[in-house]
């Protein structure tokens, strides 16, 4: 299955930042899929946003493999991070739009975390749908928000109080800044700034990223860049 293009009316994306306990129903409610208008507006016009999906590769691609380099008496494995898919976000605001990409381990996400050329391989530290990346009032904007899930024990809770128990994304997302983390979200829009890198998915520990000596990192990150 293809990624569909996706779209949220202008109007509607404050609710989401606005929103202290976001569900992915408050989500999809919002949510267009495939609009004519657009798809014809993004033929017509240049995109405002590249956004780059990327992931920790082992330096050795024969034996896939990190190379061990010894670092103040500490041997710690080298791996360099290989971008794997560009997708561009269009200012849509002229047509009260919102332009979205979306994250997660169902096959029709525009990202997927996938290890392998394997389509089962994927990173489980990925939710099904953990996130959307979007392009809003001249600011990119970061949405994480999972898959709702109604645990058993909590069905009756459910029920009484009639709201949804929503788990969040797996493992949240987390931003860095030159490879120290700054902050994590789980269940949350907030405005992505151009220095951070985002990491989602599994954690690698105590490494050397090209010449850098990193205490943690994740395996898919994201960065963008205006165009």
């Amino acid at each position: 299955m293809n990624p569909v293009d996706i779209t949220i009316p202008h109007i509607n994306l404050q609710n989401l930042l606005d929103t202290s306990n976001l569900s992915k129903e408050i989500v999809n409610q919002y949510l267009n899929i495939n609009d004519p208008e657009i798809i014809d507006y993004k033929k017509n016009n240049p995109p405002a946003v590249k956004v780059i999906f990327s992931k920790l590769d082992a330096t050795d691609p024969f034996t896939n493999t990190a190379n061990i380099q010894k670092i103040d008496g500490e041997l710690k494995p080298s791996y360099k991070i290989t971008p794997v898919k560009e997708l561009n976000l269009w200012d849509l605001e002229t047509l009260n739009k919102v332009d979205i990409l979306t994250c997660g381990r169902f096959e029709d996400r525009d990202f997927s975390p996938v290890v392998t050329k394997d389509p089962i391989k994927l990173d489980l530290g990925v939710s099904r749908e953990h996130s959307i990346i979007c392009f809003y009032n001249s600011q990119v904007f970061y949405i994480d928000y999972g898959t709702s899930i109604k645990h058993a024990l909590s069905k009756k809770l459910h029920q009484d109080n009639n709201k949804e128990n929503h788990s969040g994304s797996r493992n949240g997302s987390w931003f860095y800044k030159d490879f120290e983390i700054k902050n994590s979200i789980t269940n949350e829009c907030v405005e992505w700034r151009q220095e951070d890198t985002i990491g989602i998915g599994s954690f690698f520990y105590n490494m050397l990223i090209g010449n850098q000596d990193v205490r943690v990192f994740h395996q898919f990150s994201f960065n963008y860049e205006y165009i």
